[in-house]
This record gives structure tokens, sequence and C-alpha cells, in this order.
């Protein structure tokens, strides 16, 4: 199910905070804010004292579009990097915060319910109302405090545009509102809403038991069914159990009976760019890389697989005759093999593997062409630098990359000699953007995130 979004608007010290701040507070993970102010606009280009005077209590002074688009990836289950906002400085700040999808999202703001799209997109409205008199006490006693102004600026500002702001576009709003909280202080009103968050968990809960039960069901049928077929999915973990499950789930029985399971050595080429595509590889067991990749007349693996991916699907879809590159294993494999005649049948009948081997094959050509053309410009280091930050991308596990490959495989994965490579992990690791551990050399999230603005630099540059 998606996310829930409950909006909380109301005037300048109305108490919005302390209303949102108990609700989170009551369910803990489980709840995900999001405050509208730090989505003030960026300002880089202003001057300091241009900035104070800015009307910041103007919708135009929000950067709504972005907000939308962050809700919309939170309502359909991913994770943000929302915006900071520095008010000492009157402009954005350069972090970021990370906001994970969870059941229920708040979401805190002045001019929360002003712009239409926003409110259709709340599933509940609350306007949190408070006397004047009351909210620009508070105000005072917040932006002196928490913001570092001064008595003279804060006073200047309320006359201004604050109270006019609040006149024209934060009042009207309180009749669009599905609740109005008399004070954020009012534990009554908070309860009543806690009650009815409650009572949203607890479907939502139950909701994804009932899915969990029915895709369980699923799944264990469609596993016994292509077991016979595919003896090697209860050896391999379960995500990628679960993408040959996906992929054949709708495969018929004639497709299935055409499978052949065959096992591999390391250092195998079992795919040669050329040859007739006479049939389509999936590895079970083991990965595999793409090599003979040539830019400037250099040999390198320009990709590896680890997930589950049809090779010499694309030459089926495409209409091509023969493979389009070289596939070699990196490891002992067990692959299973369609003949092409067989698979060219599925894909004409099933528009739904048709679809799935299609996005596929489009993730397979975007990765090859941003690949390719960040290696036809990188050299040297820079290149093995980028080739860090690719395997981190693809093959971190909790946060850690470890390299595993020798200094000649790295060589080859690049291009690049062993001495380059030697230099390069030694230029790193002085330079605190590897670790070495023994014989190994590690990559942690905080080494990858310097690594990726170094290669991102570099390829603007480029």
């Amino acid at each position: 199910m998606e996310s829930i979004i409950i909006g909380i608007a109301g005037g300048t010290g109305s108490g919005k905070s302390t209303f949102t701040k108990r609700l989170k507070k009551q369910f803990g993970d489980e709840v995900a804010v999001i405050y509208y102010d730090n989505y003030y606009r960026k300002q880089e280009d202003i001057p300091f004292e241009v900035r104070q005077k800015v009307n910041y209590d103007h919708p135009d002074s929000l950067e709504t579009n972005l907000l939308l688009e962050h809700l919309k990836l939170l309502k359909e289950g991913h994770a943000i990097d929302g915006p900071v906002y520095d008010y000492s400085q009157h402009n954005r700040s350069e972090k970021t915060v990370c906001v994970e999808p969870s059941p229920i999202i708040l979401v805190e703001g002045i001019l929360l319910l002003v712009d239409e799209r926003v409110r259709d997109m709340l599933d509940i409205k609350i306007f949190v109302d408070a006397d004047a008199d009351e909210r620009i006490l508070r105000r005072i006693a917040r932006d002196t405090k928490e913001r570092g102004r001064d008595m003279e600026n804060i006073m200047e500002q309320y006359l201004t545009t604050v109270k006019p702001m609040h006149n024209l576009y934060v009042q009207p709003t309180r009749a669009m509102a599905d609740i109005v909280v008399n004070s954020g202080k009012n534990r009554v009103a908070a309860d009543i809403v806690i009650c009815k968050m409650q009572s949203i968990l607890e479907e939502k809960k139950k909701q994804a038991a009932e899915n969990e039960e029915t895709r369980t069901g699923t799944s264990d049928a469609v596993h016994q069914r292509l077991l016979p077929y595919l003896p090697f999915l209860d050896e391999i973990d379960e995500e990628r159990r679960q993408q040959f499950e996906e992929y054949f789930l709708s495969a018929p029985d004639w497709l299935l009976s055409a499978i052949q399971v065959q096992e591999y050595g390391k250092n195998t080429v079992f795919i040669r760019e050329g040859e007739p595509a006479n049939m389509i590889y999936m590895v079970g067991k083991g990965s595999v890389k793409a090599v003979d990749y040539r830019i400037y007349g250099i040999v390198f693996d320009f990709m590896q697989f680890e997930d589950v991916f049809a090779f010499g699907g694309m030459e089926v879809v495409q209409g091509t005759e023969l493979y389009q590159t070289t596939l070699e294993t990196i490891t002992p494999c067990t692959i299973a093999k369609i003949p092409r005649s067989t698979f060219s049948q599925w894909m004409g009948r099933d528009i739904r593997a048709l679809k799935l081997e299609t996005k596929n094959i489009a993730r397979y050509l975007m990765e090859q062409s941003k690949r390719g053309r960040a290696y036809l410009f990188l050299q040297g280091s820079n290149r093995f630098t980028l080739y860090l930050v690719d395997a981190y991308s693809k093959y971190q596990k909790n946060g850690k990359l470890e390299l595993r490959r020798s200094r000649q495989e790295l060589a080859d994965s690049t291009g690049l000699s062993v001495k380059t490579i030697d230099r390069s992990l030694k230029k790193l690791a002085d330079n605190g953007l590897i670790t070495r551990e023994g014989s190994r050399f590690v990559m942690s999230q905080e080494q990858y995130e310097e690594l990726n603005i170094i290669v991102s630099e570099l390829i603007d540059r480029n």
C-alpha cells in the first residue's frame, strides 16, 4: 500500500512543530517528517543583504515543484535526499537529509495548503490555529534562540511580510483543512489524530500481511514449478531466486522443457562477438563479464553482470543474427541455456515477458553508453577511480566494497597496466579514499561519496 501523507499547516508560531513532534514521538520510525521550510529556494547568487529582504512568507519563495516530486517518490516507496535550509544565512545549505519512505509521512509548513497540487497529494489536512499575540511571542522566542536573529530584524519582517502574507495566504487555507486544531499544545486534538494514525497503521500492517501471504503462496507455487527445470534455484540467494521466478513467471511448459543447464569453468568464453546468436544464456550461479570492448585499441571489461540477465535476448528483440559482444565467466558458473527459436517464440506470444526483457535491455544499453563515454575521456588513475565508483555502486554490501580481484584482473578490467593499478591504489590509500586491510583494499560509503564527487568533476570537465 502507498504511504499516507498528512499535511500540517498554520500561521507562524501557532505550534505546528510542537504538534508534529508529538505525533512523530508517538510513532517513531513508522512516521517520516518533511518540513516545507527546507524547500526555500537556493539564493547563493544573491548578496546576503538582499537575501535578508526577500519575502519568505510568499508562496513563490518556496520550491514547491521539488516538494511535489519528493512526496511522489516517497509515496511510491523511494527514499529522497531532502534539502536543508540555513536560516542564519537565508539560503539553502549544501547538506541534505535522507528521508526514508514510511507508512505515514508528515509534512509541516506555514504555506502548505496554499498550492492546490500539494493539497491534492495530502490524505489528511490539518490546520493549527492560535491567537495572533501568542504566535508573535513564540516567533520572537524561536528566531532569537534558534535562528540567530535580532529583535529589530524579527519585528521588521513580521510587520512587512509575515502579518500581511498570513492574512492574504495562510488564514484562508484554514477553511481548506479537514481538521482545525486550537493550538499545537492541544493534547486532546493530538490524541484524536494519533488514534486516526494508529488505525491507518494497523490497516496497513493487516494489508501487508495479507499481501505477503498471497505473495508467498504464489512464489512457492512458481518455485515448485520451475525447480525441475532450474535445479540451482535451491542453491542461490533469495534475491537472485526471486529474479528467476519473476522472469519465468508466465513461461509456458514448452519453453521450460527446452531449458538446458550446463556447468562452465572459470575464465570460459561462452559467447563470442560475431558468432551466430543461436542460444540464450542465463547465469544461475556465478558471475560473468563482457570483454573485448575497445576504445582507442584498449581492451577491458566494460561490464560485469550480477543480476539475472538473458544474454542473447537483446539480439532476439533487435532481430540481430550475430552476438554483439563477448562474454566470459569470472567464476565457475551454472548457466541455463534456451534455443533462440524457442525463446523468440515465447517473446512473440508473451507481452509480459517481452516487456521485462525490453526493460533489461534498456538498462544494459544505458550502462554501456554511460561507461563507454566515461572511459573514452578518462585515462590512468582517473579511469581506475571511475572503475572503483562503478564497482561500489554495483557490488557494495552493507555500505562496504571489498576489492577481491587481483592486480592483473583490475588491469584487464580497466585497460590499464598493473603498474598503473599499483600506483593508483597507493595514491588512493595515502589520500584516505580507500583503506588497506591486510592484503585487501576496502571502500566505505564515506570514501565512495568523496570519490564520486571527484569522478563527477572529472567527467564534467571533459
